[in-house]
């Protein structure tokens, strides 16, 4: 909580949640799963948005099992996340690789928009910590869903009181171009 408000170091903060982790058998990722929900109209954000020829990404500071769960299930292009480390069907209490941080979210905006040749004026980002911060500074149009008072401050859009849906309808699509 005091790392998405921007009160911690989110290398400090990913790094001492992840450890203590250690130890715990990979299946508790799958029964952790297996009782997430998906934050109100992400999935007909997402459906939408593709079937409008828009590109998605679901970039996060979580992890990759919970970020291929969902950009499976909500049909994002791409899926960026951090990795943790397990050994043997036990996690380490590691997080291997990058940590996927502000800086690195930003990056990967930058770079996705290049790589399909859209303007960065022409995009779009969602978040809501003060991880999101600069990937949410750099779009064409942030979107602070639920935010922590440091994200509100840069944010384009606040969404407080709907769903994801609401992305929707800033964009100007109506119900009826909902999938």
């Amino acid at each position: 909580e005091r790392s998405m408000r921007g009160e911690l170091d989110f290398h400090e903060s990913i790094r001492e949640r992840v450890g203590m982790l250690k130890g715990l058998p990979e299946t508790a990722i799958t029964k952790t799963i297996d009782n997430l929900t998906y934050t109100g109209g992400a999935v007909t954000l997402v459906k939408t948005m593709r079937a409008h020829g828009v590109i998605c990404a679901l970039v996060t500071g979580g992890f990759t099992q919970f970020a291929e769960w969902a950009g499976e299930t909500c049909g994002f292009n791409h899926t960026y996340s951090n990795t943790l480390g397990i050994e043997d069907g036990i996690l380490t209490g590691e997080v291997l690789g990058d940590i996927l941080d502000k800086h690195l979210k930003r990056q990967i905006l930058e770079d996705l928009a290049q790589e399909n040749n859209i303007g960065i004026v022409d995009t779009m980002a969602i978040g809501d910590g003060a991880n999101d911060m600069l990937m949410i500074e750099k779009s064409g149009h942030g979107v602070g869903f639920n935010p922590k008072p440091v994200l509100a401050e840069v944010s384009d859009s606040i969404i407080r009181y709907t769903d994801l849906k609401t992305v929707l309808y800033i964009q100007g699509y109506s119900d009826n171009d909902f999938s």
